[in-house]
């Protein structure tokens, strides 16, 4: 009969004790949310980021969101921000506005994705906020005023 070598695994004891250790610093609660889900062309959009805690995060870019129009896969708004870290403490809520008129966005479906990192593990998925755009009025019922707003 063949002997059974028994083995000792000091690799799962350890792989536990990380694990207990990382989890509570991933357990963050930072969101992102939009006054509104739809918005009309032209409308300001009220961003706020909220860090519940319990420990600070960082936001690692300037500027602090990024937006994404999901309809046409483009980033309209800071995908390529500047590497600064700002501490954002727990507690803390970041508002920012954005006006979807100074440069005419398109009508569609919109992600809003805080740039946050956790202490610890990052956020997967990162928090993010989605909003809609509409036009108001049909494109073959444009009136003077509504052409000219476009070029202002």
């Amino acid at each position: 009969m063949p002997q059974r070598i028994r083995s000792r695994r000091p690799f799962a004891r350890v792989l536990i004790v990380l694990v207990t250790v990382v989890l509570p610093v991933a357990g963050q609660n930072v969101t992102i949310e939009t006054d509104q889900p739809v918005y009309a062309l032209g409308a300001p959009v009220e961003i706020t980021v909220h860090n519940a805690g319990p420990e600070d995060a960082e936001f690692n870019s300037s500027p602090f969101i990024a937006i994404v129009n999901l309809d046409a896969s483009e980033c309209i708004y800071g995908c390529v921000g500047l590497p600064v870290m700002t501490t954002f403490p727990a507690g803390a809520t970041h508002v920012e506005d954005w006006d979807t008129g100074v440069i005419q966005d398109q009508p569609g479906h919109y992600r809003v994705t805080a740039n946050v990192f956790m202490t610890g593990m990052p956020p997967d998925p990162p928090p993010s906020a989605e909003y809609t755009l509409v036009d108001p009025s049909p494109n073959e019922m444009r009136t003077w005023g509504a052409v000219k707003t476009l070029y202002r």
